[in-house]
């Protein structure tokens, strides 16, 4: 993630010349291997959406959709070159191309995180405000907005970058050099204030979903009209990715601050490989959909499990596509 990478090199090594060439050719394989797997997966789940129409125009299928496609830019565009990077033992590809594979990660992390908000928020409207998806052309105003919301800000934040682009090409290396107080305001624009969001969105939407399982309970509806399958997997996919690009986050801004006594290369190296690994999980989450259970509901909401009903699941997320007409006819 470039946030970083202007203090990250990934070819400068304290380690013997023989260890340094076995590090990086093994790195640049391990790159290859995620981006091959990224492309392969997000492709599948978006290939999956389009390829009905229902699910096309379903926004909550589309803010996937969103999410996959930052994705697989970092599978085409920012894994592939860096693998090149590492092999190659220094920059090799110019200044511009320099420019351009800083600003894509920047961008795609960016879009990845503002885009699990957006999901997550409209969950939560899903929840508080369910006729409001028998607008029409509201909610598909409101759908479209909320998809370009995490591409405006992301090409807002990159955009001082590429005004500024002599700055990231530094002789072998491709870095870039941020003044301090860029880098804080980098940080909490692109991962700190959008995960306190997504956490406190979902933190929200499972406590009303608490709430309103115990009235769907006493009404006695049927779990497969109840939403929440999709509202467990949102905060299931906001908390894994919160988690695994939080220590680059962290590293990053306690070096920002001149706190980063201690904090080797290697370790911001491997910080930022976890969170390149996440646009290969994020899409597992999803495809995985069908194993969650509503009866996981009773942990997060501290409650004794249920009586087990025998209409319990169904076979995919695409399936739950009629929660929307059935909350209306629940609340």
């Amino acid at each position: 993630m470039a946030n970083g990478t202007g203090n990250i090199r990934f070819t400068n090594s304290t380690l013997e010349p023989t260890d340094h060439v076995h590090y990086s050719v093994g790195m640049a394989a391990f790159g290859i291997i995620l981006a091959i797997w990224i492309i392969f997966v997000n492709g599948a789940l978006i290939i999956g959406v389009l390829s009905s129409k229902e699910r096309r125009n379903n926004n909550f299928m589309l803010h996937i959709i969103n999410i996959a496609v930052a994705d697989i830019f970092v599978g085409i565009l920012v894994l592939p070159i860096l693998a090149d990077y590492l092999l190659a033992g220094s920059w090799k590809l110019g200044a511009e191309a320099c420019q351009f594979w800083v600003i894509t990660d920047i961008l795609m992390c960016t879009v990845s995180i503002i885009a699990i908000v957006m999901v997550s928020y409209d969950r939560f409207i899903y929840l508080v405000w369910p006729k409001f998806y028998t607008s029409g052309w509201k909610q598909y105003i409101l759908g479209s907005v909320m998809i370009l919301i995490p591409w405006v800000v992301g090409l807002g934040l990159v955009l001082p970058l590429w005004l500024n682009g002599q700055s990231l090409h530094q002789e072998n290396d491709c870095l870039v050099i941020l003044n301090r107080d860029f880098k804080i305001v980098s940080c909490f624009v692109s991962f700190f204030v959008p995960a306190f969001f997504a956490i406190c969105l979902n933190f929200s939407v499972l406590l009303m979903l608490c709430v309103l399982r115990r009235r769907w309970q006493e009404r006695y509806v049927p779990t497969a009209k109840r939403p929440a399958r999709q509202i467990l997997t949102v905060a299931l996919v906001s908390l894994v990715f919160v988690v695994m690009w939080l220590p680059f986050f962290v590293l990053m801004m306690l070096q920002a601050v001149d706190v980063d006594e201690g904090i080797s290369g290697r370790m911001l190296e491997l910080s930022i490989w976890l969170g390149y690994l996440n646009s290969g999980v994020t899409p597992v989450l999803w495809l995985i959909y069908p194993l969650v259970r509503e009866s996981y509901l009773d942990l997060v909401c501290c409650r004794k499990k249920p009586e087990k009903r025998p209409d319990d699941t169904r076979l995919s997320m695409i399936e739950d596509l009629n929660d929307d007409t059935e909350m209306r006819e629940i609340n």
